[in-house]
């Protein structure tokens, strides 16, 4: 029958997407960033999913690098935006390939600036914001369940974060931070909220010393149970600053650090590399004389131990300068790179205009 025919064909073509989506020859390498101890099977209240410690798959992969740029994007993204993907290590071993993974469930609408990063099997999106006649901001939590494959919004209890973009977020253990970001107007917060996986409860973390200044686009990366941040901008004046935030302690302290740091600069990538040791700054837009964008290319190394900032040195091709990009570290050693925003038309548009309003004597 031809309706039978058709189901048929449906049925087929679906199989064929779903094994397209997750091809898998071999065992992954995990991707470094699911935190030790996670219990195997924690309490999933209304809406929620179990959270369970298990080797990552392929597309987890894509997903630990989404946590600084769009996971579905943002309509009206600039001309020219770079969206290749490249690793700091030549040697990486394998295939790169991209793939469209099949999930199931309604995903969350389109948005930018967001914070997506990776928990067990367990990949949370907090917050960000779109444009539609204005710039809106969003503190809706979604998660997908990379066991099933199927994304869900969570009932999450507590006090959560407002509505911001460009703020940063860490792992440790089951619990997820969250610092920072921008807000409708020119509201630009230095709050630190948890989210317990276990339990799905926002609350606000207070601080027993001051915290860092308000900001977003900076970025966060756990080490042990500590925090530490680095860089940002606050509307007017980019960072280059360093803070760490002890959870245990729930103190924040500034530092003494060795070498010369990275330029200001907001929108860059910040990464553990267990097997370096090393906390790795990359790219970001920067601070230039003429008010310009300078979209960066370079990055430091910063050695936890002994706080000290060490010149990044890499081989091969690199990716071209970039801001808002997202990076993920797999295998404990490779960085890989993808998106962002570089040069592109309107660029090109904006220095046109600043060599106009030299040449008129007004710059």
């Amino acid at each position: 029958r031809p309706c039978a025919r058709s189901c048929v064909r449906k049925r087929a073509s679906r199989g064929e997407r779903s094994a397209r989506a997750r091809p898998v020859s071999r065992r992954p390498r995990p991707v470094f960033g699911a935190p030790v101890g996670h219990p195997r099977v924690l309490p999933a209240p209304r809406g929620a999913r179990s959270l369970r410690r298990r080797p990552a798959r392929p597309a987890a992969c894509a997903m630990a690098a989404a946590s600084a740029a769009s996971v579905h994007g943002v309509r009206g993204a600039p001309v020219g935006a770079p969206d290749s993907a490249a690793s700091t290590d030549t040697g990486a071993e394998g295939v790169a390939e991209w793939t469209v993974p099949l999930l199931d469930g309604k995903p969350p609408p389109a948005r930018g600036g967001q914070a997506g990063l990776l928990i067990g099997n367990l990949f949370i999106v907090f917050g960000g914001t779109f444009f539609k006649e204005k710039f809106r901001y969003l503190n809706d939590l979604w998660v997908v369940d990379t066991d099933s494959m199927q994304w869900h919004k969570p009932s999450a209890e507590g006090r959560a974060p407002s509505a911001r973009y460009g703020h940063a977020a860490a792992v440790v253990g089951t619990s997820v931070y969250v610092f920072g970001g921008k807000g409708p107007g020119s509201s630009v917060h230095n709050d630190l909220h948890r989210l317990d996986v276990e339990r799905w409860t926002w609350s606000l973390v207070p601080s027993t010393t001051a915290p860092p200044l308000g900001r977003f686009g900076h970025s966060m990366a756990a080490v042990g149970d500590k925090l530490v941040m680095f860089g940002g901008w606050d509307g007017s004046t980019m960072f280059n600053d360093l803070w760490v935030f002890d959870t245990a302690a729930a103190s924040w302290v500034k530092p003494a650090v060795d070498g010369p740091p990275p330029s200001p600069r907001h929108g860059h990538s910040l990464l553990l590399a267990p097997a370096a040791n090393r906390l790795v700054v990359w790219g970001g837009w920067a601070e230039s004389p003429r008010g310009l964008p300078d979209y960066r290319s370079d990055g430091r190394a910063l050695n936890p131990d002994t706080m000290t900032w060490e010149r990044l040195r890499v081989t091969g091709e690199r990716p071209t300068g970039r801001y808002w990009h997202s990076a993920g570290m797999v295998a404990d050693r490779y960085m890989v790179v993808c998106g962002g925003w570089g040069a592109s038309e309107m660029d090109a548009s904006a220095k046109e205009a600043a060599a106009a309003s030299q040449a008129a004597g007004v710059a």
